[in-house]
């Protein structure tokens, strides 16, 4: 087959089959798919979009054939579909579900779907429930899902695949932990790079997302507690925006952000510290380099803080 036409078996959230023509130069004759469902006598033309088709459910069996023409040649081929996609077994963790653990994840087993050119991604959430609500991700990509499936927008910064393990911080103490494992029909991909894994939407629940037992709950120290400052002012340059408790050593991340009425400018100052105790945390009243001259003038500003690996946590604050 040629690298200017190449297939795949992607799936929709339901887990029932799209097959796709996902690389194509284009130039050629139309892209016909049809499915042969077993015991038809006749094969059944398929409406196509961009390369894809999306015939619904279907039985075990069904033979998806593809043709086109590029140029004076003629590719063709063949997916075979297994059923609906299902989850034979659930994904795993190990590791010890205490703070400053680590956990990895061991994917799920499947059944049905396209079999083994399927891609897996592998994920950790941490949630404040052991029904998994109010989640965060702990590792992961991010997935953009609709009925029409799921695809990947990026992960971390820096790194290239998402970690199949991640470390447990003091946040999730009493949380739960799951593992993830998210069936995709094809390893393509959007590169963003995010701050970190919680700046990551957690899973949805679909079919194509299998998810652990709950694992849990995570055993030590009190977790850290913020409390947002709703009215502040200046105090030698510095501006206090939140009072944040750590029963161990924390990192704190603050983030001020302030959408100024007049000029339409948007700002943002930033202040990162190790706390163990209770401290309030200031940021400069100076702008950041390259903003407006001046003060950080009065009026509402929006405030965003980060401990360890927690999630973000908003709020906000007027500053007098």
């Amino acid at each position: 087959m040629a690298q200017q036409f190449q297939t795949a078996g992607f799936l929709d959230a339901a887990g029932n089959p799209e097959p796709a023509v996902y690389a194509y130069t284009g130039g050629g004759g139309p892209i016909d798919w049809s499915m042969c469902v077993p015991g038809s006598s006749k094969c059944k033309r398929l409406a196509v979009n961009h390369g894809i088709a999306d015939p619904g459910p279907q039985p075990a069996g069904t033979v998806f054939k593809v043709r086109t023409t590029l140029g004076s040649q003629t590719y063709s081929t063949t997916l075979r579909w297994r059923g609906v996609l299902r989850v034979a077994s659930p994904p795993t963790l190990t590791g010890m579900t205490h703070v400053d653990a680590n956990v990895r994840v061991s994917e799920a087993r499947w059944a049905g779907g396209w079999g083994s050119t399927q891609y897996d991604d592998l994920g950790i959430e941490a949630c404040r429930t052991a029904r998994a609500t109010g989640c965060v991700m702990l590792a992961g990509v991010w997935l953009d899902c609709s009925a029409s499936g799921c695809g990947e927008l990026g992960s971390v910064a820096g790194t290239n695949k998402a970690p199949d393990y991640a470390r447990v911080g003091n946040w999730y103490t009493g949380w739960y932990l799951f593992a993830l494992d998210a069936r995709l029909g094809n390893p393509t991909s959007l590169i963003v790079g995010y701050a970190s894994a919680a700046a990551i939407k957690p899973w949805p629940t679909i079919k194509t997302i299998a998810r652990s037992r709950p694992y849990g709950p995570v055993t030590g120290p009190p977790a850290p507690k913020v409390i947002f400052l709703s009215r502040t002012q200046a105090t030698d340059g510095h501006v206090p925006v939140a009072t944040i408790h750590c029963a161990v050593s924390c990192l704190a991340q603050v983030s001020v952000s302030l959408k100024h009425a007049v000029v339409n400018k948007q700002g943002m100052w930033t202040a990162r510290e190790v706390i163990k105790g209770t401290k309030t945390i200031a940021v400069s009243e100076t702008l950041p380099s390259g903003q407006r001259s001046g003060s950080l003038p009065s009026g509402r500003v929006g405030v965003t803080v980060q401990v360890g690996d927690g999630p973000y946590v908003k709020g906000r604050a007027l500053i007098r």
